[in-house]
């Protein structure tokens, strides 16, 4: 089944770091990064998150993101690598730029969770 595809330039071979690039990981993760911004930020731009976060929940339920098994997007998506990396890589961005929102004074180096390179470009 194509629940963990392995990307080589991700990093991380054990279970929770590949749970953790698979499409369905990525996105939780994004869905919890925005419901911590709810919480933690000024007024305005709490509000902004919670304007997002059901955007990112329709988006996830029509596209299949959270589904499993042959419903999912990994499963779909299996004979198609590049829309899979191209996903893979979006949430990631969307996941780095939540992280940035969150904690504004850490440089961008420490908000990276680890994820390697791709090219010269930070992924």
């Amino acid at each position: 089944m194509a629940d963990k595809v392995h990307l080589p330039f991700l990093g991380g071979s054990d279970d929770s770091a590949a749970e953790a690039t698979t499409l369905r990981g990525l996105c939780l993760s994004c869905k919890e990064l925005l419901r911590k911004l709810t919480k933690s930020l000024d007024e305005a731009q709490a509000h902004r998150a919670r304007e997002q976060l059901p955007r990112l929940n329709i988006w996830a339920s029509n596209v299949g993101i959270l589904e499993s098994g042959r419903r999912s997007l990994e499963f779909k998506l299996e004979f198609m690598p590049d829309i899979s990396i191209l996903m893979r890589l979006l949430l990631q961005a969307l996941e780095r730029d939540l992280l940035k929102v969150g904690k504004p004074s850490l440089p961008p180096a420490l908000l990276s969770r680890g994820l390697k390179s791709v090219g010269n470009r930070p992924y």
